[in-house]
């Protein structure tokens, strides 16, 4: 009797012992080289020097969607990982910078918005971030991927540059209807010049079946065609006619 006692002893040591092991690989010794506990919420910030909880000090909200294309997915996935990097390093150095603490109202949203038509995928991602300034940024992205040939559109497959033209003239004479009491005629013209594309480079498509573009929306960013007052204009062309969809 005095054995069997002596090995149910030893055998609940021996549980006892396994037991707080395993309870303490799971939740503690899951450590960084910074000793920040992952599962706790903590990393390491190059900016603070210190294991933070990055939600305890500002916002960040991803409503990003996924468009149904891997290819298409995994480049709006790393531009939104380069956005979301970038917001944490500025706000971090800023809390260092102005010694900080607590909620800082620092804040990143993400929203992704897309048009499907025919083979067409345009998708949408606007930001808006808040660092503490007189207001926040905004700043839009797109991307149009024919999903048939597995490719990215540019607007040089859309039209040529003699249309561009045609479509930068239009959109200056509608914004200067639309904006008569914040005019600088100088300031649109600037913002729509043809000699830089990138003027044109955030816009989104609308196909027929077949594929073939029947519209396009050009986005403007702010301050690019007026001041931050006019926020950032949406214009929608028809390809064909080149007019303005009102």
């Amino acid at each position: 009797m005095k054995h069997i006692f002596s090995a149910l002893i030893g055998l609940g040591i021996i549980l006892s012992s396994t037991s707080f092991v395993s309870a303490s690989s799971l939740v503690w010794n899951d450590k960084d080289a910074h000793k920040c506990i992952w599962s706790a919420g903590y990393r390491y910030s190059e900016n603070l020097w210190k294991c933070i909880r990055p939600w305890e000090l500002y916002t960040i909200k991803n409503n990003s969607v996924s468009t149904g294309n891997k290819r298409l997915d995994a480049m709006i996935t790393q531009k939104i990982g380069k956005i979301t990097q970038s917001f944490q390093k500025d706000a971090e150095w800023l809390i260092r910078e102005l010694w900080l603490t607590g909620t800082t109202g620092y804040e990143l949203q993400i929203d992704t918005t897309l048009v499907q038509t025919g083979n067409t995928i345009s998708a949408l991602v606007e930001t808006y971030s808040y660092l503490g300034w007189a207001h926040g940024q905004s700043l839009n992205y797109t991307w149009n991927y024919d999903g048939k040939k597995n490719k990215l559109l540019f607007l040089s497959n859309i039209v040529s540059r003699k249309e561009l033209g045609v479509i930068s003239k239009n959109i200056e004479n509608f914004l200067i209807q639309e904006l008569w009491d914040n005019i600088d005629i100088d300031w649109i013209r600037e913002g729509l010049s043809v000699k830089k594309l990138s003027n044109f480079g955030i816009f989104t498509l609308q196909t027929d079946d077949s594929g073939r573009p029947q519209f396009i929306e050009f986005h403007f960013a702010d301050y690019q065609v007026g001041p931050h007052a006019i926020g950032m204009p949406v214009v929608k062309i028809r390809l064909g006619t080149l007019d303005i969809v009102k």
